[in-house]
């Protein structure tokens, strides 16, 4: 079968474009899979420069302070291929972490980090719940409930790190 890392990012929909569109006052396009008029593009500034992650909604966070507005095109499909080992998937996460902070720190209210405390209780009632799953023979449920943890660390960890380029 197919590696965990890739069996999970296909298992949580990781580059599904509603995930991020489902955000609401935060919504936003992955640009992997976005097309922006040029006339919006250019009233938003364009892309924030010297950043690694976090472009994307920065972006469509600005277009919506300018007025326009994202415009889901469902049937759109763009090949995306995810990380194949779970610790090239953390370093991305990671990175998405940074993004994260940055993006909080633009964009007061946007992206709030998790508490500790509630992450390290979620993490062991994901892991009971990824044990549960394999004792029934669940091999996907245990799989996304034993990578979660890892996933939301990662992000976490990630807000901490630079989000430049150089």
């Amino acid at each position: 079968g197919a590696p965990p890392a890739l069996r999970y990012a296909a298992l949580r929909g990781a580059m599904d474009q509603q995930r991020s569109l489902e955000h609401g006052r935060w919504a936003f396009a992955k640009t992997a899979n976005c097309l922006v008029r040029r006339e919006a593009f250019a009233a938003a500034g364009g892309f924030a420069e010297g950043i690694r992650s976090g472009g994307d909604a920065d972006l469509c966070w600005r277009l919506a302070a300018a007025g326009w507005a994202l415009e889901p095109r469902l049937d759109a499909r763009v090949v995306h291929r995810n990380r194949r080992t779970t610790a090239a998937m953390a370093a991305q996460l990671a990175r998405h972490g940074a993004g994260a902070a940055w993006l909080g720190r633009r964009h007061a209210g946007a992206l709030p980090r998790r508490s500790l405390p509630g992450l390290v209780r979620w993490t062991g009632r994901r892991w009971r719940t990824a044990l549960a799953a394999r004792a029934r023979g669940d091999a996907d449920t245990a799989l996304v409930a034993a990578l979660d943890p890892l996933a939301a660390w990662a992000f976490e960890a990630g807000r901490l790190l630079p989000n430049r380029t150089s």
